[in-house]
């Protein structure tokens, strides 16, 4: 989520893309499409960065550091809705192997996001390998403790962890923690819904993960924001709620759950409950974490109360510094409509329809709403 703010911060200059401090760009002629790769980037336009750097590695199939680059436009853990995980673990496979390999600058940043990228897209094997890898490279006790326990969360999910003394068991007989170095209270069913990208199977499991630990609070928000994704807001209510009020319970002084919160108030204006999304509003708007999301949600929130003129410049700005988010995209789309900006709205509906990768396992849902709304400009 932090990903928007970042953009908006490196397109006015304020910061350095970290992209671009890992890999410096050359402005050798050779280097300058990897110069333009990157300047995608830090500009968020994904797309436009796979394809310049699929041209590069197709000629130059040993360009390590063009390989690192391709999968960080695939993806990163903190898009939810990145292009492709698996592509993104080919890249950094090739650029561990291509180039200097970990010695390269890029080297262990690769390595460490091919870790990452597979856990993430039930590539359970790829993953464990990768994490097994940095531990004979690494020497930093936190990222050495951090490395053990992926591996032990990825046992637990392939069901081959070994309970050592102390181990705690949920009502359902399930591993509850603690896992691993970090000492993570944790669940198999947990587990396998954090290394999935499919929403379906997440809600699922995260399900599974609210039965076997009536306790933590992070299995209903996932098992919520899943069904959320599958665009099934009603039925998110619920888990919504209990990882709310588990919140609340775990943590008194700590006030409402920002995230359960932001994900209701998206269900609430997808289903139209105006009156509900207000109260949601008063408690996302007495937050003390200035989060962008809920500032989108915000504007959508005032489009959806006939105030679209104030919210529209400020989506708009959002969708500047996000030129391929759907979801901001969408949110301006509803804007333009409100204001009768007709062929404004068709033209940025066409565009979120074209940031959809076919068989994207989140960013399919939006499809629907799109095309209807797209209606809506006729």
């Amino acid at each position: 989520m932090g990903r928007l703010l970042l953009a908006a911060l490196v397109a006015a200059g304020v910061v350095q893309s970290p992209l671009l401090a890992q890999v410096r760009p050359s402005t050798s002629r050779v280097e300058a499409p990897i110069a333009r790769a990157e300047t995608a980037l830090a500009a968020s336009r994904f797309l436009d960065a796979v394809a310049q750097l699929r041209a590069i590695v197709k000629t130059t199939p040993d360009n390590g550091r063009a390989w690192y680059l391709l999968g960080q436009a695939y993806w990163a853990d903190d898009r939810a809705d990145s292009l492709s995980a698996k592509n993104a673990s080919d890249a950094f496979e090739k650029a561990v192997t291509h180039s200097g390999g970990l010695a390269a600058p890029w080297g262990r940043p690769a390595l460490e996001q091919l870790a990452v990228s597979a856990v993430r897209s039930e590539q359970l094997g790829r993953a464990r390998a990768a994490f097994a890898r940095l531990l004979k490279v690494e020497t930093e006790p936190g990222n050495l403790a951090r490395y053990r326990t992926q591996i032990d969360e990825i046992d637990l999910d392939l069901g081959t962890y070994v309970p050592p003394a102390g181990t705690r068991y949920g009502p359902t007989g399930e591993i509850v923690g603690p896992v691993g170095p970090l000492a993570m209270r944790t669940n198999r069913w947990f587990e396998k819904g954090r290394h999935t990208q499919d929403p379906v199977k997440a809600e699922d499991y995260y399900r599974r993960a609210t039965e076997a630990d009536p306790v933590a609070w992070q299995a209903p928000l996932n098992q919520g924001i899943a069904l959320a994704r599958q665009r099934r807001f009603a039925e998110a209510m619920s888990p919504l709620v209990e990882a709310d009020g588990r919140w609340r319970r775990a943590n008194p002084a700590a006030g409402p759950h920002v995230r359960a919160n932001l994900w209701r108030l998206i269900g609430f204006l997808e289903l139209n409950r105006l009156e509900d999304a207000a109260q949601a509003v008063a408690v996302l708007m007495a937050a003390p974490d200035a989060d962008p999301w809920v500032s989108l949600y915000l504007l959508r929130y005032l489009v959806a109360v006939g105030k679209a003129a104030e919210a529209v410049p400020s989506i708009a700005r959002f969708a500047d510094a996000n030129p391929e988010s759907v979801e901001v995209l969408y949110a301006l789309a509803l804007g333009q409509l409100a204001l009768s900006r007709t062929r404004d709205a068709r033209a940025t509906i066409r565009r979120a329809l074209a940031c959809i990768p076919d068989g994207h396992p989140t960013l399919g849902y939006w499809r629907e709403p799109l095309t209807t709304l797209l209606g809506r400009t006729r």
